[in-house]
Parts: C-alpha cells; sequence; structure tokens
C-alpha cells in the first residue's frame, strides 16, 4: 500500500509500546492499538475500531499529536520532525 503511494514499506517493522503514559498527573493516559516507526523516523498509529464513536476524528488527531511530539525531545530542533500517518480500520463508515 505505502508503495503505491509513492513511499518506502516499513522494513524492518519495530512495534513498540502503544502506551502514552502520563508525564503528569493532569495528562491523558492514551493506548493506541499499534504504534509502528519506520527507518526514515517517520511514525505510524494502526487503529482499528469496531464501534465507530462521535469523538473519533478528535482521538486521532490527539493520537497523531503524540506521535509527532514523541520525535523531540528539549533543545532538540524542530526540523528533525518527521511526518506521521494514522492508519484506520473501521467496521462502519465514519459519521
Amino acid at each position: 500500500m505505502l508503495e503505491d503511494a509513492g513511499t518506502e514499506p516499513v522494513e524492518p517493522v519495530k512495534i513498540t509500546s502503544p502506551f502514552n503514559l502520563r508525564q503528569s498527573v493532569r495528562d491523558k493516559e492514551t493506548i493506541m492499538d499499534v504504534k509502528v516507526p519506520d527507518s526514515a523516523g517517520r511514525s505510524y498509529d494502526i487503529e482499528i475500531q469496531n464501534v465507530t464513536s462521535a469523538e473519533l476524528m478528535e482521538r486521532l488527531n490527539y493520537y497523531g499529536s503524540h506521535l509527532y511530539s514523541d520525535q523531540i525531545g528539549e533543545s532538540e530542533q524542530y526540523d528533525r520532525l518527521k511526518y506521521c500517518i494514522i492508519i484506520c480500520l473501521l467496521r462502519t463508515h465514519i459519521s
């Protein structure tokens, strides 16, 4: 699928921890279904949903922000950031 999009395939696949743990007591802890980095530093979140909730798009944006912000740390340059891809496999249509 990625080759069809003009992007290199993800090789080797290294599945990382799907847990986004709290950094402070005010943070929300989240769990992604599958979180995968590729060799170019891009991040992928693959979500599998049996039920499509009303807040799905907001949740996917929130997950994407974690993928993005986890790429660099304090004092690191913003030009090191790579884009993130969220793939969502749904049982029903998004309403």
